[in-house]
């Protein structure tokens, strides 16, 4: 692990990402319910640009 990795792990709460259909929030939930078995196929990748 590097040392930038180790450094966003520790100061890191959490992660968001707005959804919206329309005026409605969509949550990461209700999302993966809707995608069904479809979902299960797919291949999730997060990137995180960090600056301090």
């Amino acid at each position: 692990m590097s040392r930038d990795t180790a450094e966003a792990e520790v100061g890191m709460k959490g992660i968001t990402f707005p959804a919206w259909h329309g005026k409605n929030y969509v949550t990461l939930a209700e999302l993966l319910v809707r995608l069904g078995r479809f979902g299960l196929d797919l291949t999730w990748r997060v990137e995180c640009d960090i600056t301090t």
